[in-house]
């Protein structure tokens, strides 16, 4: 293109209007972000403080309260609001917008529950470890539940149309063709896994909130980093959504290996500070330190390899 040219198309009311909604959408989008951090993430996890144990103190999380249903009401708030605001930032802004804004949602709630050690001094027993290793399990899959949503409106938003995987292998990971193969997603899962529970091992340095919240974020990322370099070496493809899966296992067993191993001494473990570590991420800890984590991971790896894996404004 000559130079007169670019002065003219520079000129011409198209890109002066391209660029001043460039500029309004970015404000709107940022003015999205800090009103999930500073209104909608306050506004919907208030339940979860009020909720009271049976010794009426506050170590609580959605199973453990002096009322169950409680709990679950209160968190599944959390959940939906996290939900809805993925929603609303896969549709009109980005899927890193989605992730960004459904975490810092799902880190209010993270915030308004108790941790590990406020857990394990109600008892003094470690009984509760077996729920909160379910619970942990459960917010796992919820969390991976909202990568689908998000990768189904980020799809459906840049073509205009849905589309679905081929298989159900599709969500978890494509072959070189597109097509959703079952052995990426295996050995991507599996390397995966490995990585996100040695780094949250090593993460969860204390049991204080902010520490079990960053640790659930740094496996994110190492599993996000693992998966796609893996699943690119075979000249696959891996979703968010099998990266998160990747934290399910350590979710799962840090409380219940935890109870095996320190047994009757769990409480000596607890005061010396060498209780488990993947023990001391608790329920809503993992969900928003993965939906934090796994897209920074991805996008790391995609510029290790020179390319992108996720959707760009």
């Amino acid at each position: 293109m000559s130079t007169a040219a670019a002065t003219s198309a520079t000129s011409s009311g198209t890109p002066k209007h391209s660029s001043k909604w460039a500029w309004a959408h970015t404000t709107i989008r940022w003015i999205f972000i800090l009103a999930c951090a500073l209104a909608i993430g306050p506004a919907v996890s208030m339940p979860l403080a009020r909720l009271q144990d049976a010794n009426g103190g506050h170590a609580v999380t959605m199973l453990l309260s002096a009322s169950t249903a409680q709990g679950v009401i209160a968190t599944l708030a959390v959940v939906i609001a996290a939900a809805a605001v993925a929603a609303i930032g896969a549709w009109f802004f980005s899927a890193g917008t989605a992730f960004a804004c459904s975490g810092l949602v799902l880190g209010w709630g993270a915030w308004r529950m108790a941790d590990a050690d406020a857990i394990l001094r109600r008892t003094r027993d470690g009984s509760d470890l077996a729920r909160v290793s379910i619970e942990n399990a459960l917010i796992v899959l919820i969390a991976a539940s909202l990568t689908v949503l998000i990768g189904v409106l980020t799809m459906r938003r840049q073509t205009a149309k849905m589309i679905r995987p081929d298989s159900p292998a599709g969500y978890l990971a494509t072959d070189a063709k597109g097509r959703g193969s079952m052995s990426v997603a295996a050995i991507s899962f599996g390397a995966g896994t490995l990585a996100a529970g040695i780094v949250a091992f090593l993460g969860a340095a204390t049991m204080a909130k902010g520490q079990a919240v960053f640790a659930a974020c740094l496996a994110g990322i190492a599993a996000g980093v693992v998966c796609h370099l893996v699943a690119r070496g075979q000249n696959g493809l891996a979703t968010p959504t099998l990266v998160v899966l990747c934290a399910l296992l350590p979710a799962t067993a840090g409380p219940i290996v935890a109870q095996a191993m320190h047994g009757s001494r769990i409480m000596d473990a607890t005061f010396g500070g060498s209780l488990l570590p993947l023990a001391r991420i608790v329920s809503l800890d993992w969900a928003c330190g993965l939906m934090l984590g796994v897209p920074v991971g991805l996008g790391w790896a995609g510029a290790m390899l020179d390319e992108r894996s996720a959707d760009r404004e």
